[in-house]
């Protein structure tokens, strides 16, 4: 029997056929038979700022159509996780294997026999669904150097940057890496929100799926981006009159307008029972965010406004820490004071342990725990509560 011809279009068509998630990531990557490399492998090219996937025709013709699919999967993973770039280890070799334990975690059943699999031979004592970083400490502390060398690699990993360190991050990332690198995590971002909207993820296991989420969509417009634009879209003008300014339409004649924008801004702080010491020390540490944004007016509340105690913050400093209430909680009373003294905006930092309070006369934003809010069905018309 003659020896099938080998066509890489098949299996990228089966893979935009069965496999949506991983069909967009395909689209970022081109496909380069190298008969140099002994299985198949990833890199970054610089010259064409481009990722490639370098495949051996004869090792890959050999594989059932699941495991070649299985392979170009695993080599996605790679990029998926940023292995090819970013994150570099001293001993090569065992960042190799972990790379590939934790990817091959997720792919069960679909690659060669010569693939690393968790829980299995060598690496037996070891679970499955862990991240690299855990791996590679796990195979330093467990397995001897000639345990390491006996292991073989389903892939190279030759062409990735070199490692300079023990700590993610320390290799520097070329500027074309790091144009490849967004343009590759824009079409993971695409990728996850597309097929969380469709639920149509292909084989992405059910924990590859979360982490995908929680990574691309659930961070993908971050709270202090949100409250950056709010306090942003809160200025107001003042202009006043200056003979420094040459007016453009009667030059000499008249002063010109000096513009200021300003936003006078209103941060209620919830210091009621409800709000443990724990979960205010937590406010404070995100309050500490909105300080370097812009100057705002921090108003202690309970069932209260403790008037006493509000205090200007100006933009780039410090918040003092201090607990000064610790009654039940009344948003009606931090909404009265904000609509008595004319503020532009209001932030409330909360538990949402209270009714809906009356009407704001400006822009009111909540700010509360992610695990209050889970459980918590506040609402108040339409505006935006924020879980940090």
């Amino acid at each position: 029997m003659s020896k099938r011809k080998f066509d890489m279009r098949k299996h990228l068509s089966a893979l935009l056929r069965d496999e949506p998630f991983f069909s967009y990531i395909s689209l970022q990557i081109d496909k380069i038979s190298d008969s140099s490399v002994p299985t198949c492998g990833v890199r970054f090219n610089e010259s064409t700022s481009r990722f490639q996937l370098l495949y051996n025709e004869e090792f890959i013709n050999s594989l059932p159509a699941r495991e070649i699919l299985g392979v170009l999967k695993h080599e996605f993973y790679h990029l998926i996780f940023n292995h090819v770039t970013a994150e570099k280890r001293t001993n090569h070799k065992v960042w190799n294997i972990a790379a590939d334990l934790a990817i091959n975690s997720h792919l069960e059943g679909e690659l060669p026999d010569i693939a690393c699999f968790p829980g299995k031979g060598p690496f037996e004592n070891m679970p499955a669904g862990k991240t690299s970083e855990w791996y590679y400490q796990a195979i330093l502390s467990q397995m001897s150097d000639e345990d390491v060398d006996g292991v073989s690699e389903l892939d190279s990993h030759e062409e990735w940057a070199p490692a300079t360190g023990d700590t993610p991050g320390d290799a520097k990332a070329s500027v074309g890496s790091e144009i490849a690198n967004s343009k590759l995590e824009d079409a993971i971002s695409k990728a996850v929100s597309d097929c969380s909207k469709t639920n149509r993820w292909g084989t992405v296991t059910a924990e590859m799926k979360n982490k995908l989420i929680d990574k691309y969509v659930g961070a993908r417009v971050s709270w202090q981006k949100v409250l950056r634009y709010f306090c942003k879209t809160s200025q107001r003008m003042e202009k006043n009159s200056t003979v420094r300014k040459i007016n453009k339409r009667f030059p000499y004649v008249f002063p010109a307008k000096k513009v200021r924008r300003v936003a006078k801004i209103a941060l209620s702080l919830d210091q009621s029972g409800s709000v443990d010491d724990k979960m205010l020390a937590e406010f404070f540490s995100e309050i500490s965010v909105l300080s370097s944004i812009v100057d705002f007016d921090l108003i202690p509340f309970d069932t209260r406004v403790h008037e006493d105690k509000i205090v200007r913050v100006k933009k780039g400093h410090s918040v003092k820490r201090e607990r000064v209430l610790t009654g039940g909680t009344c948003f009606d009373a931090p909404t009265k004071y904000v609509n008595e003294h004319n503020y532009d905006a209001h932030i409330v930092v909360t538990d949402l342990g209270a009714p809906t309070p009356g009407r704001s006369m400006c822009k009111r934003l909540w700010i509360a725990p992610k695990r209050v809010m889970s459980y918590t069905n506040f609402k108040c018309g339409n505006e935006k509560v924020l879980g940090i």
